[in-house]
């Protein structure tokens, strides 16, 4: 485990940089680099965020497909990150993190948290592009309003994400260029020529 290396980033990384919080690869808790953590900070106190990938039940041929997971790791009354023994996200029973997925920390920092978000996205296509098959990542929260605050933070930082990704949003089991001020059911995030007219034919 340790903090990303920011002398490495990219183009698109680097467009963020001036609003992130310091963000580590979790490789303690997932040996396979598909698991990040920073720490939210505001008035309701320091919150530390969970962000997962993992394939989950979409299927599309010719990509892989990565679920994206966001909500904020849960402690006990003596400051130990709570885990249960259970299957995770790809059906592996070991000690899992408990992570609320639906809360709102409220902590003012919507801006730092969403560049954060772009920084650990691209890390994470960074880290898968010298293989094979190409990866996209689909995002749809627990609720509808967890879908919406995935497309404000994309919203938000529109201008400087558009040169560097694919972006496109379902409606009624279609995918359409990503429009701001549409509310979707799920987004689909790829490098460019990586989200090609045959991946978008098929139903999310």
């Amino acid at each position: 485990m340790g903090l990303v290396d920011l002398n490495n980033y990219n183009k698109v990384e680097q467009s963020f940089l001036d609003a992130i919080y310091p963000i580590t690869l979790d490789t303690d808790y997932d040996p396979s680099g598909k698991v990040y953590t920073f720490v939210s900070k505001g008035p309701n106190g320091s919150i530390t965020k969970h962000v997962e990938f993992y394939k989950g039940d979409i299927k599309m041929d010719d990509v892989d497909v990565f679920k994206l997971d966001f909500g904020d790791l849960q402690y006990d009354e003596n400051g130990n990150i709570i885990v249960e023994m259970k299957k995770n996200k790809d059906d592996v029973e070991k000690l899992i993190r408990k992570i609320d997925y639906s809360s709102k920390s409220n902590n003012g920092d919507t801006r730092l948290i969403g560049g954060t978000l772009a920084v650990i996205l691209a890390d994470f296509f960074r880290r898968r592009r010298d293989l094979a098959i190409p990866s996209i990542i689909y995002c749809r929260g627990t609720t509808l309003s967890r879908t919406r605050l995935y497309q404000m933070f994309y919203s938000r930082d529109f201008e400087r994400f558009k040169p560097y990704y694919q972006v496109f949003g379902s409606l009624e089991n279609e995918w359409h260029p990503f429009t701001k001020g549409v509310n979707y059911e799920a987004i689909l995030c790829g490098l460019p020529d990586d989200v090609t007219d045959d991946i978008l034919d098929q139903n999310p």
